[in-house]
């Protein structure tokens, strides 16, 4: 399919924002950070004996190991061996339901109302029929709650991490598997 061919040297998050309106979330982490995200996602990981880095897709993680996509299809690696590769970056690929990166006490206008009827939907906000624009102590606690219940720190702003549990929705997204 040609809108999934990126051409050599784009740059590869503008390019997929584009084509197909995802974003990436790139940054450092551990295993837990992977878990709790729950979305396959890119390792960077070190060549034994030399300063390459190569690129693999996590697939699933279990408590011992991890099944990567690699060359020759899909392989499980002890944790404990990927730790000795894997430099803590990553790259996310996700979908974003409300438009924005960041939502907080300065925004206003269709992310609050997003962020609103998500957190209804999900039982942390009443149903009612006078709704503002504006971020205000209870969508704060209500999303606190959320985060909590999610394992996220409970800043009560809806950064990236959050913004990622709260597209848990249908259709549901890819999620890391489970390893052997």
């Amino acid at each position: 399919d040609g809108r999934s061919r990126l051409a050599d040297g784009a740059n590869v998050c503008r390019e997929l924002h584009q084509k197909l309106r995802l974003e990436c979330y790139k940054s450092q982490g551990k295993w837990a950070d992977l878990r709790q995200m729950n979305r396959p996602a890119i390792l960077t990981l070190r060549t034994p004996g030399s300063a390459e880095q190569r690129h693999v897709l996590i697939k699933g993680i279990g408590a011992q190991q991890a099944t990567l996509e690699t060359a020759v299809g899909e392989q499980n690696y002890p944790l404990t061996v990927l730790d000795t590769l894997w430099t803590g970056e990553f790259l996310l690929l996700w979908r974003s339901q409300s438009g924005v990166a960041y939502i907080g006490p300065e925004v206003r206008g269709q992310p609050v109302f997003w962020l609103l009827g998500r957190l209804t939907e999900l039982g942390l906000l009443k149903p009612t029929t006078s709704i503002s624009d504006r971020y205000d102590l209870t969508l704060r606690n209500a999303l606190s709650t959320f985060q909590t219940s999610r394992g996220l720190d409970a800043d009560g702003v809806a950064g990236i991490r959050t913004l990622i549990a709260l597209g848990d929705v249908e259709p549901a997204p890819p999620m890391l598997g489970s390893a052997p």
